[in-house]
Formats: structure tokens, sequence, C-alpha cells
């Protein structure tokens, strides 16, 4: 591999598997809640009514967001 700098060091699988705020970790727990909420799967509808000019709302399967 080619080398790295030292600032890599954190962001290494290791370093962030142990860590339990980093980003592996949330997109970890991410992809769990995803499968358990059957998100992806299914069809997707707008919320035109609840979205703003900052926000976007939409229907998956049962779960709003």
């Amino acid at each position: 591999w080619l080398p790295q700098p030292a600032s890599f060091t954190e962001l290494a699988r290791d370093a962030q598997s142990a860590s339990p705020s980093s980003h592996l970790t949330l997109y970890k727990r991410l992809l769990v809640l995803r499968r358990e909420l059957g998100l992806g799967q299914g069809s997707l509808s707008w919320l035109e009514d609840w979205c703003t000019d900052t926000s976007l709302a939409y229907l998956n399967g049962t779960t709003v967001f």
C-alpha cells in the first residue's frame, strides 16, 4: 500500500470499530435500522403537504421521514 499520513490513523477501520461515536459505527447502526424498518422496499410516496422550503417528507412502507 501507499504510505499514509499519521493523521489517517484515526480513520482506519480498527480505530473506527473501537469507537462508539465513529462514522463507521453510526453507518453500521443505520444499516441495521434500515433493515429492521424494511426501508428501501416497496413504494415511496412524497408527502407534499408536510414538505417545507428546508425539509422533505415521504412515506416508505409504513414509515414517515
